[in-house]
């Protein structure tokens, strides 16, 4: 990979995620958090054009849904093709993190699951039951998400036969499933993928999943509060900026903070939504 490391700016400001959580809340960018370390992996545009995701193609008119008995309720197909999507997705999941031996952050929490919005559910009015089938998709991202940041967790996971697959296999998911999960954009770790990123900051508690991050193309910048922060981490040593760029841009009154941009980066964090 040609890194060739630049600096941007970036005002050292307090996003704090909605509570409850929300989906649209992993569409911007956002300092490393210890409870969320996938969300660095969220694909903002995600395509359902492959077989795994074609079944959420859908938009809120177009949704298939039906009146009967005094409610709407989503198609019945549609809502078991859902359900079956989500547990495909934690099996991948669970079985990678206990069969691979995975290491996870301490405070580590899982989001909100597509389920939990209730596309399963009938609803009085027609429009509830779209609404919530909008969010349940749209929750769809973090666990897909999920699904790639565990995936890239395990041994030389970019190799065309890599463990993983088997890993899957001989824990019981059916191999054209795992192959059709290859074909994805869960398991795109090209540049293509424009995943959302990362911002790590010297209170990070695993500087040093940067390679990994850089192997899975995960736009990355790292934030300096001054020269000689990550002096431990020798991942991160080489985009240590220089002192004339450090004091350029450490402008008190403005809040400013030196930041790297590796890889292909934009010029500045922003947001997806």
């Amino acid at each position: 990979m040609n890194i060739k490391p630049h600096i941007a700016e970036w005002q050292d400001e307090d996003r704090p995620f909605s509570q409850p959580l929300l989906p649209s809340d992993t569409l911007q960018i956002r300092v490393n958090d210890r409870r969320f370390p996938f969300l660095s992996y969220v694909i903002p545009h995600l395509s359902y054009n492959c077989a795994i995701l074609r079944r959420l193609k859908c938009s809120y008119m177009n949704l298939p849904v039906k009146y009967a008995q005094g409610y709407w309720h989503m198609d019945q197909q549609l809502v078991e093709r859902w359900l079956e999507l989500q547990t495909g997705l934690i099996a991948v999941i669970n079985i990678l993190n206990d069969q691979c031996n995975l290491i996870l952050p301490l405070h580590y929490e899982t989001y909100p699951l597509p389920s939990t919005y209730g596309f399963q559910t009938r609803r009085i009015r027609e429009k509830q039951i779209r609404t919530a089938a909008m969010h349940a998709k749209a929750a769809f991202g973090p666990l897909v998400a999920t699904c790639s940041y565990i995936i890239s967790k395990t041994s030389k996971f970019t190799e065309p036969h890599a463990r993983w697959q088997q890993c899957l296999i001989d824990n019981g998911v059916h191999p054209q499933w795992v192959e059709e999960l290859t074909r994805s954009p869960i398991t795109d770790f090209s540049q293509d993928a424009h995943r959302v990123g990362v911002i790590i900051t010297p209170a990070c508690e695993f500087p040093e999943v940067l390679p990994r991050l850089l192997l899975a193309n995960v736009p990355t910048w790292i934030l300096w509060d001054n020269q000689n922060d990550y002096a431990d981490v020798k991942a991160i040593i080489p985009y240590r900026p220089t002192p004339a760029r450090a004091r350029f841009y450490q402008v008190p009154h403005h809040r400013r903070r030196v930041l790297r941009a590796l890889a292909s980066c934009p010029e500045k964090p922003g947001s997806f939504s």
